[in-house]
């Protein structure tokens, strides 16, 4: 029989190599998590998605990849909150469309109306005073905020014309208004929308005359006489003279000798205020006026569309026109003002107030 000789195994030799097998196992993965372990907390799945795609597409993930479904998509799955909406405030000043020189975008029935009257007088046709102004298209266009819309608006000497609607019956007499200034200018409440106002000082602008008029009433003085509100109505005084007179600070006077002879003529029942003979005939006068570019005798203005309905009385007044002391006779109504000065030649006693340029340098300050 013959003896097996097995080989000697050094029993320390073989922990120690087993050992270190363990050892050089447990550092590999100690190097495989540490990253892992540095960066704390596992990114969400959609972050090692985009990590995984970025080496299939070849080009690095966008910085908000977190929203995407992938790399390439641009619809996001978690839209991202949406920035506060802007607010715009009322201009100090209305942003121009266009200018006295008529330039861009100017609607063009503007044009219609302010030509039906005043071009004829532009041109030397009629001799009578201005129902706009001198400039066709205006001392300024522009759009003003109006029940939170932005219309455009036509500044003229006598009024603004204004077209709410663009998309409304321009072959309407009211397509294009003129605004409530003078209801405005007396109670010092701005309207920007039909149930919307912005309240101001009632405004200290002399209602005729020059600029500088110590003496002469304000739009302010009539805030106590005025129907602002369907009140303060007078009876009807038909066939009586004019003998009332107003002072700056309001106070209603009564005149033995008036200036001139006129005559209260028509009681509006609308608002319950008389319209003397002067201005009712003024406001019904037939003249030459221009209709699609003809020339034809016409009345000339339709007093309720360019008047609104008169608000007070009229009222003797003094005051500086050219630095020159005159007797004024001035009624208010709710669009415009209307004086007469019996000084004045013929065509030119009845006139419109400067009502467009008052509001404006009330409303924004300067021309």
């Amino acid at each position: 029989m013959h003896n097996v000789h097995f080989p000697k195994i050094n029993i320390r030799k073989l922990i120690f190599s087993r050992w270190f097998f363990v050892a050089e196992v447990l550092a590999v993965l100690m190097l495989l998590t540490l990253p892992g372990l540095l960066a704390g907390a596992t990114p969400p799945p959609s972050v090692q998605k985009a990590a995984d795609l970025s080496s299939v597409f070849g080009a690095p993930c966008p910085p908000d990849s977190y929203y995407y479904n992938d790399c390439s998509s641009p619809a996001p799955t978690t839209a991202p909150p949406a920035p506060p909406a802007p607010t715009t405030a009322a201009p100090t000043v209305p942003p121009t469309v266009g200018g006295g020189g008529g330039v861009r975008n100017i609607d063009p029935a503007f044009s219609s109306v302010w030509s039906r009257t005043d071009d004829p007088v532009f041109k030397g046709l009629a001799t009578r005073s201005w129902m706009w102004g001198d400039k066709p298209t205006g001392r300024l266009t522009a759009l003003e905020p109006y029940d939170g819309k932005l219309r455009q608006v036509q500044y003229h000497d006598k009024s603004r014309m204004e077209v709410t609607n663009p998309n409304g019956d321009r072959s309407s007499l009211f397509f294009v208004t003129n605004g409530l200034l003078v209801k405005e200018l007396i109670s010092g409440q701005v309207q920007l929308g039909d149930a919307i106002f912005d309240s101001r000082t009632p405004a200290q602008v002399s209602v005729a005359g020059d600029p500088e008029n110590p003496n002469a009433p304000t739009y302010a003085s009539f805030q106590n006489i005025a129907s602002l509100n369907n009140d303060r109505r007078v009876p009807n005084r038909t066939n009586q003279n004019v003998t009332a007179s107003l002072s700056r600070n309001g106070t209603v006077g009564e005149l033995s000798n008036p200036p001139a002879s006129v005559k209260l003529i028509y009681f509006d029942d609308n608002l319950g205020h008389n319209i003397p003979d002067v201005f009712w005939n003024f406001m019904n006068n037939k003249g030459t006026v221009q209709v699609n570019g003809k020339y034809q005798t016409d009345t000339i203005i339709n007093w309720v569309y360019a008047m609104g309905y008169p608000i007070a009385e009229a009222y003797w007044t003094k005051v500086l026109v050219a630095g020159v002391e005159k007797d004024v006779l001035v009624q208010p109504f709710e669009r415009r003002v209307l004086t007469y000065t019996p000084s004045n030649s013929a065509g030119f006693q009845v006139e419109m107030g400067n009502v467009g340029v008052h509001y404006y340098r009330w409303r924004y300050g300067g021309e």
